[in-house]
């Protein structure tokens, strides 16, 4: 799991939903993936199993495949994008303690200060939808910074 708390062990509500499904992505994506081809495998094999190929759906095991393959062989960073948008958000906007929590992380990963210079920078209210677009970014420099140790 990504310790992406500041200081204060601060950690904004929605990216710790985020890092747990991250953590789920990180440890157990290989027999999430595996369940997936084997499901997918099942629904190929209907094709010899059943006398009558309109009764089943082999069809299904082709993209049930697809994705267990892609959820193999993908980076982390892309599978935590793509399974963020299941992460519910509330309407509303960050908070001057979130935007301190930013602020905190592109301390740790200058590379970032760039991308939340907009959030950081603004004179309106930033909405919360703003986090889920620098979690793909702030996963990325967690995990170069994990593999680099």
């Amino acid at each position: 799991m990504l310790d992406l708390r500041d200081e204060f062990h601060y950690q904004p509500e929605l990216v710790d939903r985020l890092n747990r499904l991250h953590a789920v992505i990180s440890q157990h994506r290989y027999t999430y993936a595996s369940l997936m081809a084997l499901a997918g495998g099942l629904f190929l094999m209907q094709w010899a199993l059943l006398a009558d190929q309109a009764a089943g759906y082999p069809l299904l095991g082709i993209p049930v495949l697809v994705a267990a393959v892609w959820l193999s062989i993908t980076p982390a960073e892309n599978v935590a994008k793509w399974l963020s948008w299941s992460v519910r958000l509330s309407t509303g906007f960050l908070s001057f303690r979130d935007l301190n929590w930013i602020q905190a992380m592109t301390k740790r990963h200058p590379s970032l200060k760039s991308r939340a210079e907009a959030y950081l920078l603004s004179s309106t209210p930033v909405p919360v939808d703003a986090l889920r677009h620098f979690w793909t970014q702030l996963v990325r420099e967690e995990e170069k910074g994990q593999t680099g140790n």
